[in-house]
């Protein structure tokens, strides 16, 4: 999506560069701004969607850590995947705002050229901004990754010590009956013995 968004910010880039580069330009090209502005909006409005669904699913695996870390007091929970969240929402509020500040410029008012070159302008500051969204959507991908296997790790882990729990108890009942038989026989035999014939 973000691909589609810098795609959609270039063609815009570009519609404006044409327009602002004409001193006289006609009434239809702030119309054509308009269209190419509600591309970009679209596609933003997909952008921020995803990232919500994304967000959710960290959060969401955060959660499940906390309640391992209740349950098991020796758990961690790693810092990794919630210090990628917090610098990814910076860089998506930084985003946000260059979006707005694009979003917002109206062609029709005043020169078209103006407008144009004011869209233009946005559209740059939006393109530079793509490049660290992308790889703050990368870094946060990736800690997610990191963390689903801790989580299947210690998940893991803890269903061992849980099987080996079980045996060793198991293992002790099995042993407790076998001595409480053996001794029970052996009580029977030493009443045998003190009963005078």
């Amino acid at each position: 999506t973000v691909g589609e968004i810098s795609g959609k910010v270039g063609t815009v880039a570009d519609i404006a560069a044409g327009i602002a580069a004409d001193p006289t330009p006609g009434g239809e090209f702030a119309q054509t701004l308009r269209d190419a502005l509600a591309g970009v909006n679209e596609r933003y409005q997909g952008l921020r969607e995803g990232y919500a669904g994304v967000r959710e699913v960290v959060l969401s695996l955060i959660d499940k850590l906390d309640a391992l870390d209740r349950l098991i007091p020796a758990i961690t929970i790693p810092q990794g995947p919630i210090d990628a969240l917090n610098t990814f929402d910076t860089r998506v509020r930084e985003f946000d705002a260059k979006v707005n500040d694009l979003l917002t410029i109206e062609p029709g008012q005043g020169p078209v050229n103006q407008a144009a070159a004011k869209i233009a302008d946005a559209a740059g500051a939006i393109d530079a901004k793509l490049a660290s969204l992308q790889e703050g959507i990368t870094k946060v991908d990736d800690r997610i990754a990191q963390l689903r296997t801790d989580i299947a790790n210690t998940a893991d882990t803890v269903v061992l010590v849980i099987n080996l729990v079980t045996i060793l108890l198991i293992l002790l009942l099995v042993w407790l009956t076998l001595l409480h038989w053996i001794l029970f026989r052996h009580s029977g035999e030493i009443r045998r013995k003190t009963v005078p014939a």
